[in-house]
């Protein structure tokens, strides 16, 4: 699961693909410990070292396996989830044996591309953020901590401080990381059981989309084990690769980009868009 080498190779046959943004989900770290172990930290300090031609290899590196929210990093230069927690979960049961509440708890992060100044330059993190979430096994739906706090929800309050806490807990505050609030349609609410995504075309609407019914409809959709983009189309053609180690989005320079994650969405096989609709997007969002 954390091949350095294999890791590398690919994200480098990602760039000679022409993907602008290369992002890495990385199966990785310890069950159940809040910070991230040795291991996470020497391969994400080796993996953000990594360059070619004066680019580093990867621009995002997006973490899962521990089942609780664990810290974001800037390491070298490029942002580090160390680990999202679970987005949607049942009861979980640590190693004592016991349900842990800690198990539901969860961050969505949410960072937003801009292009670069010149051609063969790396586009740049310009807005990190993260949204506390919990998933409330009663119900069934994922909770955003911090609207239901605005909705005057004052118990989900200690919950959300500690998922902020722990998201905090290797010092990105001071490099730029804030919490946000998600928006309408990209992680606010999951209702009932998980939606099976099915191969489509750029034109065809999704059957539903992780949050809500009324997210876009003209979408390219690449869903798999390790990785997920979902974006509206640019007015030409563009790639939406995916492989074991990384997901590689190509974006027209003219047009900032955002890409968020969660996880637990991983049913279909890659869908490369064909279509081309006149209209410009603000942002591409992607969950892994």
């Amino acid at each position: 699961m954390t091949d350095e080498r294999r890791i590398v190779a690919e994200a480098r046959k990602a760039r000679r693909a022409g993907a602008d943004v290369v992002v890495l989900s990385a199966h990785w770290g310890t069950e159940w410990q809040d910070e991230p172990d040795a291991g996470q930290l020497e391969l994400a300090e080796r993996l953000t070292a990594s360059q070619q031609g004066g680019r580093p290899d990867l621009d995002l590196i997006i973490g899962t396996h521990a089942h609780v929210p664990q810290a974001y990093e800037k390491v070298n230069g490029t942002w580090v989830v160390y680990g999202m927690g679970d987005q949607i979960a049942g009861a979980m049961i640590n190693y004592q044996g016991v349900q842990d509440p800690r198990g539901n708890q969860s961050s969505m992060g949410r960072f937003t591309f801009a292009p670069p100044a010149r051609p063969d330059g790396r586009w740049t993190v310009k807005k990190a953020e993260f949204v506390p979430q919990w998933y409330d096994t009663t119900t069934g739906r994922v909770v955003n901590l911090n609207t239901a706090i605005e909705g005057g929800a004052e118990h989900h309050r200690p919950v959300r401080d500690r998922i902020r806490d722990m998201v905090l807990g290797r010092g990105a505050e001071a490099d730029g990381l804030v919490m946000g609030v998600a928006e309408k349609g990209y992680g606010t609410t999951v209702t009932g059981q998980r939606p099976a995504f099915t191969s489509r075309t750029a034109t065809e609407p999704m059957n539903r989309c992780p949050a809500d019914s009324d997210a876009p409809t003209t979408t390219a959709s690449a869903v798999s084990s390790s990785a997920a983009v979902t974006s509206p189309l640019y007015g030409s053609p563009r790639k939406v690769w995916n492989s074991q180690r990384t997901s590689q989005v190509s974006l027209r320079r003219s047009a900032d980009s955002r890409i968020s994650s969660t996880s637990s969405w991983a049913t279909s096989p890659v869908v490369s868009p064909t279509d081309t609709p006149s209209a410009a997007p603000e942002a591409i969002t992607g969950w892994t």
